[in-house]
């Protein structure tokens, strides 16, 4: 089955919101073996609605709209994609008896459509069955979307595949992936591959072909730049491994402003091994909290072996853990010298045993450095402890 998505919004068309819903909904289509052949953006307008699902209807028998279908008088999507079907729009008990008394409209449902629970927001989701076609309508907001849209394929008689794989793996670039895999896959194989890089390493996808021997071929070159697969990310990664061995970590964070302990935190479970961090931006707090000495920042700097050093070892000892994690920089996008970059990123990692920092230039934007900064030191302390097992074992 193919699919293609309308998005609908001005502010998405004008550049005020970033489009993110096209690219969010075709990874759940793609599991449920649904490929997405076309995306459109358009305002919030009828006529450019139905533009969009005259365009739409002729490509593929499954359109998605996203957008437009709140209670402000710019939410104009289900009654626009009513009049395009000629259905009249019902109002359900059901629905209404669930929504503040102000929202009647989010209680109107199109004839003969089957609706779908919000469990975010107020707005359902919707799908119309006309003849070979179906249609689904969705919250615009992204994390609705995609808690409405797995249920609307599984109505609809769907199950997600589990045979696809997507391999994380981090400090390996694409084009070298791309050259140890020619050695190891006949070219017909690569063919089936999609290399998707991010500021959390490069994924590979393994698309078609024998998947299991595939993956067991890629593995055996390039173990050791894996760390997991599918939504293993690399904060569930690590904190799969600190919990069960027991480790436990704090974070000093300077350039990346807490972005550390977010993806830390964000993981459920993380309060058995994260104790706790500090966002020390100015040098008197790395002196007050972490105890970084003042001869350090004058003599090196902030953005310095030594200073990233004295971080993580200060944050350790602060709350007493197994690990301690520290970041400081320049992200820019001024700030940069000869010696000192933009990008320019010192990160370290301390145990009872012994400290250790890594220096890195990372290109992009202020966020890109940052982010790349982040997964950087959470890769140090992954390849920490499994050097620490190689050692012992």
């Amino acid at each position: 089955m193919e699919a293609s998505l309308l998005v609908i919004g001005d502010e998405v068309v004008s550049g005020l919101v970033k489009e993110i819903n096209i690219t969010l909904l075709s990874r759940i289509l793609e599991k449920y073996g649904i490929k997405v052949r076309m995306g459109l953006c358009v305002r919030d307008h009828p006529d450019e609605i139905k533009k969009g699902l005259d365009v739409l209807m002729k490509q593929t028998e499954l359109v998605i709209l996203t957008g437009g279908l709140g209670p402000t008088p710019d939410d104009i999507t289900l009654k626009t994609v009513s009049e395009y079907f000629n259905l009249s729009l019902v109002e359900s008990p059901e629905l209404l008896s669930s929504l503040p008394c102000k929202l009647r409209t989010q209680a109107m449902v199109p004839e003969g459509a089957e609706y779908f629970k919000n469990p975010y927001g107020t707005a359902p989701g919707f799908l119309i069955e006309k003849e070979k076609s179906r249609i689904i309508l969705l919250p615009g907001v992204p994390s609705e979307a995609e808690a409405i849209l797995p249920e609307i394929l599984e109505y609809m008689g769907l199950k997600e595949e589990k045979i696809k794989v997507v391999i994380r793996t981090f400090e390996i670039p694409e084009v070298r992936i791309l050259e140890v895999l020619s050695a190891v896959l006949s070219p017909q194989e690569i063919k089936g591959l999609s290399f998707l890089p991010g500021n959390d390493g490069v994924r590979i996808w393994i698309k078609e072909g024998d998947v299991e021997d595939i993956r067991e071929r890629i593995y055996d070159v390039l173990e050791d730049y894996i760390y997991g697969e599918g939504d293993e990310t690399l904060e569930k990664v690590v904190g799969r491994m600190l919990k069960e061995r027991g480790f436990t970590l704090a974070c000093a964070e300077s350039c990346t402003g807490g972005l550390l302990m977010d993806l830390i935190t964000n993981v459920p479970g993380s309060s058995e091994y994260f104790m706790g961090g500090i966002v020390s931006y100015s040098n008197e707090s790395k002196i007050r909290e972490l105890g970084v000495r003042r001869e350090s920042l004058e003599k090196h700097g902030a953005v310095s072996e030594a200073v990233a050093k004295e971080m993580a070892q200060g944050v350790r000892e602060l709350y007493g853990t197994d690990f301690g994690l520290s970041t400081t920089g320049i992200a820019g996008p001024t700030g940069g010298t000869g010696e000192k970059p933009v990008g320019l990123v010192w990160m370290g990692i301390s145990a009872r045993d012994e400290t250790r920092a890594q220096r890195r230039v990372f290109k992009g934007k202020r966020r890109d450095v940052k982010e790349k900064a982040v997964y950087f030191v959470l890769n140090m302390l992954r390849k920490y402890i499994l050097d620490l097992e190689r050692t012992s074992g």
